[in-house]
C-alpha cells in the first residue's frame, strides 16, 4: 500500500501521473527516500536524501556516491588525478648531493652568467652544454691546472701563468709570467713574456722574429744583458739597451745603441745612432773621419739633454772651409733654436763675408719665410763704457751702386729710427753738402700710407723745422711743396693741428713775421684754382671760435660769390654783428640797379628786429616807385608784429596809394582791450557819417558810392519823432545814397513821422 495517504479530491481535475496530466504534490522526505510514488514530483530540498538513500554508497562491488576530494589524508575512496599525481610525486625525496630524489631541470638562460635559477636543486641536461661553452665561466680561477688543446686561439689577451707547452700557439695579445715552451709553428701578434723564454732552444730550424711586420724589435731591458753567440746580420735597425762588447768585426746596416758599445776590431757601420757614451778616436794621435766627400749618405749628430761641445783648444776650427759650393745650415729645425756667435768678453771679431769677393754675394740674416714673431738685434746691449758705432756702406767706393733697403718687401711693418725709449737721439739723414735727394714715403702707394714727423705724444717742446735756415744770398728759391701733385681722382687732405687739442693753446703761424720785404700774398683756393670746386672751411668746428679777418688800420676786405651762388652768414645760434662798433659806419647790402634780392630769415620763434638809435628813421623800400615790400609774406602761423603796444606816445602810420591796403587770409582785428576802430569822417567821401531824417527820409551825397556797397544804420536820436519805422538805403553809382525809414507793416509806405538821428558805415565788399 502507499506510503503516504492519498487525497481523494484533486482541485482542478484528475491526479497528475507518469501517464497523465493533472494535479501533483511535493514528496515529503521519506516518500522521497523510498522512491515508489508516481503521482508525486521531488523538491530541492528532499533531491539530496532521495538521492542517498535510493543509490546508496559507492563500494569497491556496487556503484554509488561517491565524495572527491584533494586531501590525500582523507579515506574517501575516489581521488582526483591531481590527488594521484601528488601521491606520486610526495613519494619521493627531494634530490640533494647525497640523496637520489626529484630535480628541476636547468634552462639555457640559467645555465650563463649571472647564473640565476629559480630552485635550488636545478640539474643540467646535454642540451646545456653547447650555451655554457659559447658564455664559459673563467677557467682555473681557484687553483689552475695543465691544458692541453689541439688548436689554442684567443681573440683577446691570452694570460698564462704556469708552464705552458703549445703545439700551435695563435694569440693577438699575450702576457706569460712563467716558461712558455712551443714546440710548433706560432704567431703571437703581441706577447708579453715576464718570465724565462726559450725559444727554439734544441732545435736546427731558423728563428724568425718580427719579419712580417713594420713594427721595430726590442731585445733587453736597461738592468740586464743579452748575449748573442752567433753571427750577427742586421739589414735595418739595431737597438741595444745595455752594455755590449764585440770582439769580431761589426757589419750592420743601421745601429741605435743606449748602452756602451765598445769594439776591440775594425767595425764597419753603415748607420749608427749611439745614445750613450762614445768615444772615437779619444787617445790615439791618429786621423778621424767621420763620412767621406764622395758618399751620398748623410751626416747626423743627434744632441741629448747634456748638450754638444765643438771644442777649439786653441786652434782653428774649419767648417766648410773647402773650395766647393756648400751650404752650412744652423738651427734650422722647427723648434726655437737659441745661437750664440762670438758671445765672450775677449774683445771678439766677427767678420762674415768680409772677403773680397769677384762674384755677387748674398748674406741673410732671419731671411726665412716667417710663421711667427722675427726679432734681429745689431748692438742691442745695455751699453756701460766706450762707443757703439753701428757702420752700413762706410768705406769710400770708386764705383757701382750703393742700396739700403729697409723692409722693401710686400708685407706690413714698422721701422724704428730713435725709438720710444729715453735717451736723446740725433737722426742725421743726408746731412752732406752734396745736393742729397730724400724721399720719404714717395712710391707710387696702391694702398693707404702714413708719414708721421714728431707725432708722438709729447711730454716736451717739439720743433719741427723745414726751410728754415738762413737763405743766403745766393740761393735761388726755396719751395715747400705739400700734397701738390698732380691728382688722377684720389682724395687729398692736409690737416694743420687737426687733433682734438689738450688744455694748452695751439696757434698756426703763416707769414706771421715783421716782413720788411714786397708785399706778402697768401692764396687759398686763389687765381690759380680754376679747375674742380673747391670748398674752404674756416673755423667750422663745433667749438666757440673766434675768426678775426682784417685790421683797424688795414685795408680792404672784399668777400666775393660768384654769379648764381650763394653767400652765407650762418650764425648757428649766436649773434651776427655788421657794423656794430662804435664807429660812424656805412652797411650797404645788395644794390639797386643790377637786380638783387635781399632776403632775411628768421627761424621757427625767433624774432626778427631792425631797430635804430633815438630819433632815428629805418625807411624799408624808399627807392621803390613799382613793385612790393612783402612783410611775412611766407608767414603760415603766428603774427608780424609792427610798433610797440606799450608806447606811451607815437604810432604806426601805414600810407598806400589808391589801390589800398588790403588783409587777406584773415580777419583784422584789434587785440588790446579798450581800443576802437577810427577812421576820418564828414567829407563827401568818406565811409562814415551821420544824418537827420526829414519826414522819414534823407538823401547824402558821396561820390565814393558804389553800387554793391553795404551800409549799416543804426539810430542815435529819435527827435521827437511821432512814430519811427525800419532802416532802407537805396544808392546812387558815384553820387549819393538815400536812407528811408518805413512802415514795418506797410514795407512800402515811408513813415513821415520819423524825424531821427541816424548814423552810418559803408563796407565795400572785394
Amino acid at each position: 500500500m502507499p506510503k503516504f495517504a492519498r487525497p481523494t479530491i484533486y482541485t482542478g481535475g484528475q491526479q497528475g501521473t507518469e501517464t497523465s496530466t493533472g494535479p501533483a504534490r511535493a514528496a515529503n522526505p521519506t516518500e522521497a527516500a523510498a522512491g515508489k510514488a508516481q503521482d508525486l514530483f521531488i523538491s530541492p530540498a528532499t533531491f539530496d536524501n532521495a538521492l542517498q538513500s535510493i543509490a546508496g554508497k559507492a563500494t569497491s562491488t556496487t556503484y554509488g556516491v561517491v565524495k572527491l576530494t584533494d586531501d590525500h589524508t582523507l579515506n574517501d575512496p575516489v581521488a582526483t588525478k591531481y590527488y594521484a599525481d601528488q601521491l606520486a610525486i610526495m613519494g619521493s625525496p627531494v634530490a640533494t648531493t647525497t640523496v637520489q630524489g626529484i630535480s628541476y631541470l636547468a634552462t639555457n638562460a640559467e645555465v650563463v652568467s649571472p647564473y640565476t635559477v629559480t630552485n635550488p636543486n636545478t640539474v643540467l641536461i646535454p642540451g646545456n652544454i653547447t650555451t655554457i661553452f659559447a658564455s664559459p665561466p673563467a677557467i682555473g680561477g681557484t687553483s689552475a691546472a695543465a691544458g692541453s688543446f689541439t688548436t689554442l686561439a684567443a681573440s683577446s689577451t691570452l694570460a698564462v701563468t704556469g708552464a705552458s707547452t703549445i703545439a700551435a700557439l695563435s694569440a693577438t695579445t699575450g702576457a706569460f709570467s712563467s716558461t712558455l715552451n712551443v714546440t710548433g709553428l706560432s704567431t703571437l701578434a703581441a706577447l708579453t713574456q715576464v718570465g724565462t723564454s726559450n725559444i727554439n732552444a734544441s732545435g736546427a730550424a731558423t728563428t724568425n722574429i718580427a719579419t712580417g711586420g713594420t713594427g721595430a724589435l726590442n731585445i733587453g731591458n736597461a738592468t740586464g744583458n743579452t748575449a748573442l753567440t752567433g753571427a750577427l746580420t742586421i739589414s735595418t735597425t739595431l737597438g741595444v739597451t745595455g752594455a755590449v762588447t764585440l770582439s769580431s768585426t761589426l757589419a750592420a746596416g743601421n745601429t741605435t745603441i743606449t748602452g756602451t758599445l765598445g769594439v776591440t776590431s775594425t767595425s764597419s757601420l753603415a748607420a749608427t745612432t749611439i745614445a750613450g757614451t762614445a768615444l772615437i778616436n779619444s787617445t790615439g794621435n791618429a786621423n778621424t773621419t767621420i763620412g767621406n766627400a764622395s758618399g751620398s749618405g748623410a751626416v747626423t749628430i743627434n744632441v741629448p739633454s747634456g748638450n754638444f761641445s765643438l771644442t777649439g783648444n786653441g786652434n782653428t776650427v774649419a767648417i766648410a772651409s773647402d773650395n766647393n759650393t756648400n751650404t752650412i745650415t744652423l738651427g734650422n729645425g722647427s723648434a726655437a733654436v737659441s745661437l750664440t756667435i762670438a758671445g765672450g768678453i775677449g774683445g771678439n771679431t766677427v767678420a762674415i763675408g768680409g772677403g773680397v769677393n769677384t762674384s755677387s754675394q748674398a748674406i741673410t740674416i732671419a731671411g726665412g719665410a716667417s710663421g711667427a714673431t722675427s726679432t734681429v738685434k745689431i748692438l742691442g746691449g745695455a751699453q756701460t763704457a766706450g762707443t757703439n758705432v753701428f757702420s752700413v756702406f762706410e768705406g769710400n767706393s770708386s764705383g757701382g751702386t750703393q742700396t739700403i733697403n729697409l723692409m722693401t718687401g710686400t708685407n706690413n711693418g714698422t721701422i724704428n729710427v730713435g725709438g720710444a725709449s729715453a735717451g736723446i737721439k740725433t737722426v742725421a739723414i743726408a746731412n752732406g753738402v752734396s745736393g742729397n735727394q730724400i724721399t720719404i714715403g714717395n712710391g707710387a702707394n696702391t694702398s693707404s700710407q702714413s708719414v708721421s714727423i714728431s707725432s708722438g705724444a709729447a711730454a716736451a717742446t717739439s720743433n719741427v723745422n723745414i726751410l728754415n735756415g738762413v737763405m743766403s744770398a745766393t740761393a735761388t728759391t726755396q719751395t715747400l711743396n705739400l700734397v701738390n701733385g698732380v691728382t688722377l681722382g684720389a682724395t687729398q687732405v692736409v690737416n694743420i693741428m687737426s687733433a682734438a687739442g689738450a688744455s694748452t693753446a695751439q696757434t698756426v703761424n703763416i707769414l706771421n713775421g715783421a716782413n720788411t720785404n714786397t708785399t706778402n700774398v697768401v692764396n687759398i683756393a686763389g687765381a690759380g684754382a680754376t679747375g674742380t670746386l673747391v670748398t674752404t672751411n674756416i673755423s667750422t668746428g663745433a667749438a666757440a671760435h673766434v675768426t678775426n679777418i682784417g685790421n683797424a688800420v688795414g685795408g680792404n676786405i672784399t668777400l666775393t660769390a660768384g654769379a648764381s651762388t650763394t653767400f652765407a652768414i650762418v650764425g648757428s645760434g649766436s649773434t651776427i654783428n655788421v657794423g656794430h662798433d662804435a664807429a660812424a659806419n656805412t652797411i650797404n647790402i645788395g644794390n639797386i640797379t643790377s637786380g638783387t634780392n635781399v632776403n632775411v630769415f628768421v627761424s621757427a620763434g625767433q624774432a626778427y628786429t631792425l631797430t635804430g638809435g633815438t630819433s632815428s628813421t629805418v625807411a624799408l623800400g624808399t627807392s621803390i616807385t613799382t613793385g612790393s615790400v612783402t612783410i611775412g609774406g611766407s608767414l603760415t602761423s603766428g603774427s608780424v608784429n609792427i610798433g610797440n603796444a606799450s608806447a606811451t606816445s607815437g604810432g604806426v602810420n601805414i600810407k598806400v596809394g589808391t589801390a589800398g591796403a588790403v588783409v587777406t587770409g584773415g580777419p583784422l582785428q584789434i587785440g588790446s582791450a579798450g581800443q576802437m576802430l577810427q577812421w576820418k569822417g564828414g567829407a563827401a567821401t568818406d565811409f562814415r557819417g551821420t544824418a537827420t531824417l526829414t519826414s522819414g527820409t534823407v538823401t547824402i551825397n558821396n561820390t565814393n558810392i558804389a553800387t554793391g556797397d553795404m551800409i549799416f544804420i543804426t539810430r542815435i536820436n529819435i527827435n521827437g519823432s511821432s512814430a519811427v519805422g525800419e532802416f532802407t538805403y537805396s544808392i546812387s553809382n558815384g553820387a549819393s545814397f538815400t536812407i528811408t525809414s518805413v512802415i514795418p507793416s506797410s514795407p512800402a509806405s515811408t513813415q513821415t513821422g520819423d524825424t531821427s538821428t541816424l548814423a552810418y558805415i559803408i563796407v565795400r565788399p572785394t
